[in-house]
């Protein structure tokens, strides 16, 4: 018995399979919600929408917006960093509509917190059952549930689930040995625009 406690407190494939359960669970939600209803969704689905209309026309990268603000067109895609516009492109590849891509991607933001996280926490404590608690709590802050659920503020929630990587390059950086900085680069270079 003690044999088994101790791999579920300290196998890290257990813990993954775990946060993907919880992050799956904490989704469950999003199938019941409309995005146009939430505060950003319905701003988010027309970015998504026309920018997926421009890129067919060849125009990359889709700036300004034309069509819409009563035909003068709108510098959408000027305010928002790039992958949380192309990653949600991309998952429609493989879904039918635009509100279930972004959907999809609201789930999978979810998910990738809570291993980011992890990821973090562990580096720190060298405690997985810390990091496991650590991935936990956050993934169900209520700040970040509230950024899917009621204001669906994409922005925010795809960099609350990138951040833990970027304080994982700078902790690499000034308390370890600083092989693994390029987390700082590359994680923050996603969340500008």
């Amino acid at each position: 018995m003690q044999k088994i406690m101790y791999q579920i407190k300290e196998n890290k494939k257990i813990h993954y399979i775990l946060i993907i359960f919880i992050g799956i669970l904490l989704s469950l939600g999003l199938t019941q919600i409309q995005i146009r209803e939430t505060h950003d969704g319905s701003l988010h689905l027309i970015r998504i929408l026309k920018t997926d209309e421009l890129l067919k026309q060849g125009q990359f990268p889709p700036i300004i917006t034309p069509g819409i603000c009563n035909g003068a067109g709108y510098a959408m895609n000027l305010f928002y960093p790039p992958l949380a516009t192309y990653l949600p492109l991309l998952v429609k590849m493989f879904v039918p509509t635009y509100m279930l891509a972004l959907k999809l991607f609201g789930a999978i933001c979810i998910i990738a917190s809570g291993i980011s996280m992890y990821q973090l926490a562990f580096q720190i404590t060298k405690r997985r059952s810390i990091a496991f608690f650590a991935a936990f709590f956050y993934m169900i802050a209520p700040y970040k549930l509230a950024n899917v659920y009621k204001r669906y503020a994409i922005g925010e929630f795809m960099a609350l689930a990138f951040i833990p990587w970027v304080f994982l390059g700078l902790y690499n950086l000034f308390k370890e040995d600083g092989k693994k900085h390029y987390f700082i680069a590359i994680r923050s270079n996603w969340l500008n625009a």
